[in-house]
């Protein structure tokens, strides 16, 4: 799945972006009218002197429908549209960075369910969840952010009614 996005970006001390770093580790520069368009998933600016950085865009992966059971492993900075049938099964990323995020749109009636490995946790509803969250309903959805603190994901939105064990 690729995108185009094409946009003007000052950076967090106001100056105009120069260039980006894109996935493959390649400059991005702008062209003569300084625009910089960025093809894929997005990349890291980082403003030259300094430590500042800037995400830009998130890759979104449609999972269809199979109509058996299947687990996703998820990857970093990634969102899920689901259309199964049967349930889909998410692992969270085994080493994420703080400010990582993962997102889950739920559109399939087999509902979706994300399993912790060892050691990691969700904070969800002023709760910590050490097992699994889940939906059975069509259009839940849920975004979480790593905390970088104690391998902890923070519910920071979603949709519809989530269920813990």
């Amino acid at each position: 799945m690729s995108q185009i996005t094409q946009f003007h970006v000052l950076s967090p001390s106001g100056t105009t972006v120069d260039q980006i770093q894109g996935d493959t580790g390649s400059p991005v520069s702008p062209n003569g009218s300084g625009v910089i368009t960025l093809h894929g998933v997005g990349g890291t600016y980082v403003e030259p002197g300094s430590a500042n950085t800037v995400n830009v865009g998130m890759a979104w992966v449609l999972l269809t429908d199979t109509g058996a059971p299947y687990t996703v492993t998820m990857v970093v900075n990634h969102g899920y549209i689901t259309q199964n049938t049967a349930l889909t099964t998410f692992n969270l990323p085994l080493l994420p960075s703080q400010g990582d995020i993962v997102r889950i749109a739920g559109y399939g009636a087999g509902g979706w369910t994300i399993v912790l490995t060892p050691g990691q946790s969700i904070s969800y509803l002023n709760s910590t969840i050490i097992t699994s969250l889940s939906s059975q309903i069509l259009s839940d959805s849920v975004e979480l952010v790593y905390s970088g603190i104690l391998n902890l994901w923070i519910v920071i939105s979603s949709t519809g009614t989530l269920q813990t064990p």
